[in-house]
């Protein structure tokens, strides 16, 4: 957990990331990219979308 890391769970600003703010892949939150729920989001639907979890 914590800042700018690229895989983890909760945190600001990683990669692949469980729930939080700013995720490029993550679950929820606002503002990322492939998400369950949030704002701003590009895809929404299951978590199947982690590319950290699916590699």
């Amino acid at each position: 957990m914590g800042d700018d890391q690229l895989y983890g769970g909760a945190g600001h600003d990683e990669l692949h990331g469980g729930g939080d703010n700013d995720t490029l892949v993550g679950n929820d939150g606002d503002d990322d990219l492939a998400g369950d729920d949030g704002a701003d989001t590009l895809s929404g639907g299951p978590s199947t979308v982690e590319l950290a979890q699916t590699l």
